[in-house]
């Protein structure tokens, strides 16, 4: 008998009786927050997520579980099993789950670091992303750069490890060290490395961190802004300015003192002491002024002594711990070297520097910038310089002002105003400010009463209630001027 007879054979015997073969669903479904796919073979399975077949009843099927950039974590509902690869009878519908979680990513919150070397270590945050369904782990190791292992830094090599689950970030430190050289920052690298099967390592695998000298005192110093200053008898007030440089940790105070010494308190000037304070943080310059007192009688300048002391929460004293404070006549009266340099020869006085009028200004937002006169006074002999530069106070450069900083320069016989000119940008905010400072004035010129100047942004300069005319607004740039009979006018 042929086997085709045989066949039909069987399939008359099964029909009559009544024994037929069933189709049976197979379902298969993705689980998890990886990816990846099911194949079968007999064919008929091949998804990425729910997908489903009919076998005739009791085949034998082999599922093949393949993930893409995940960790396949075995079977689930109708199946079990941890292999890739198993093999599931239909004899009855059944769903099959495959789980698929996805790889782990690890990497450093940032690349560069600072340390101060008296900080003792720097801390480095390292992360995990992606999937949690698998633990993980990696090696880390410094790497010499500039910075040497045992004498700048302590070498380290260790494995960090993240449980199944486990997502939070961990940090590693490593021990720096102070070796009292004043030197350039050195710089040291950690690499992330070895991770383990089923994971990757992210973008910033190595971090650089940068070891740099403690600053020479972390409160700064104070000072008085100029070794000298000169004020008029006319002006009946002296502004003098102090100082914070080269730190700004903590809050700080100082007192300061007025002292004789040709002007004498009470006929010349008006006794002034106080103390001045810094909070943690603030770097602005600080002002007191100095009642003079008027009289009649032509005479050469007379100096009086004004000196810092008593400095509260740690800061130094810079080279200007005290200043000479020059009260003149009103129109400028004829200096001796002996006053300025202690010998008998008598000669003008190369002038004093100052801003043109009082010391609050506004700066109209809508105008876009504010310009500034300084003015030399009192003399216009020989070459003088002054330098200036902008401050932050609660305005904040490069949001609300652009910060400028420079030099203004006078020649001989020259005593016309000088322009500093401050862009206001259109992202600034009214009411906050800054101020521009005056500050080392040289051939031999003074600051005068008016060495800084108070910058409020505002909106606008006109008044809320009243309508600019449309003509504009027309008005002296300055509540006063000073000019010698030199002049002539």
């Amino acid at each position: 008998m042929s086997i085709n007879k045989l066949y039909l054979v069987i399939f008359l015997i099964s029909w009559f009786s009544g024994v037929q073969a069933e189709n049976i669903i197979l379902t298969v479904t993705k689980v998890g927050d990886g990816n990846g796919i099911i194949t079968s073979n007999p064919a008929g399975i091949d998804c990425g997520n729910n997908c489903l077949f009919s076998y005739t009843e009791n085949t034998q099927v082999t599922l093949t579980a393949i993930p893409e950039f995940s960790n396949f974590n075995g079977w689930e509902g109708g199946c079990s099993g941890t292999e890739s690869t198993i093999s599931v009878t239909v004899d009855i519908a059944k769903t099959c789950s495959a789980n698929f979680g996805l790889f782990s990513s690890i990497q450093f919150s940032t690349s560069n670091h600072k340390v101060d070397e008296e900080a003792g270590q720097v801390t480095l945050t390292i992360t995990r992303a992606g999937g949690s369904s698998n633990a993980v782990s990696v090696t880390y190791a410094t790497k010499d750069g500039t910075a040497i292992a045992g004498s700048d830094y302590t070498a380290v090599n260790n494995t960090l490890t993240w449980q199944a689950g486990e997502m939070d970030a961990k940090t590693i430190q490593i021990p720096v060290f102070t070796d009292g050289i004043e030197e350039a920052a050195e710089d040291f690298t950690v690499v992330l490395s070895d991770i383990s099967t089923g994971s990757l390592l992210g973008n910033t695998v190595l971090a650089t961190i940068n070891i740099t000298d403690p600053p020479p005192n972390p409160a700064g110093i104070l000072q008085f802004a100029a070794s000298s200053y000169v004020a008029s008898e006319g002006n009946g007030v002296a502004t003098l300015n102090v100082e914070r440089l080269d730190g700004e940790l903590g809050s700080i105070a100082i007192k300061y003192q007025t002292i004789d010494n040709v002007a004498k308190a009470g006929s010349d000037y008006i006794v002034t002491q106080g103390m001045l304070t810094w909070n943690n943080g603030d770097m602005a310059t600080k002002t007191f002024t100095i009642p003079i007192t008027a009289d009649a009688i032509t005479e050469t300048a007379e100096p009086l002594t004004v000196r810092l002391f008593n400095i509260i929460g740690g800061a130094g004293l810079g080279a200007n711990t005290t200043t000479n404070l020059h009260i003149i006549d009103d129109l400028g009266t004829l200096l001796t070297v002996e006053d300025l340099l202690g010998t008998p020869n008598t000669i003008l006085i190369p002038g004093v520097i100052q801003f043109s009028a009082a010391t609050d200004y506004k700066a109209a937002k809508d105008v876009g910038n504010i310009t500034l006169n300084v003015n030399r006074v009192y003399s216009k002999q020989g070459q003088v310089q002054v330098d200036y530069n902008t401050q932050d106070i609660t305005a904040k450069s490069d949001i609300d002002y652009t910060a400028i900083a420079g030099t203004l320069q006078w020649d001989d016989g020259d005593m016309n105003s000088k322009k500093i000119t401050i862009p206001i940008l259109a992202t600034s905010q009214p009411k906050k400010t800054f101020v521009v400072n005056l500050s080392n004035p040289t051939g031999k010129a003074s600051l005068g009463a008016f060495p800084t100047a108070n910058i409020q942004i505002v909106d606008s300069i006109a008044n809320p209630a009243t309508n600019i005319p449309p003509g504009g607004i027309i008005q002296f740039s300055a509540s006063e001027y000073q000019l010698s009979e030199d002049d002539g006018n």
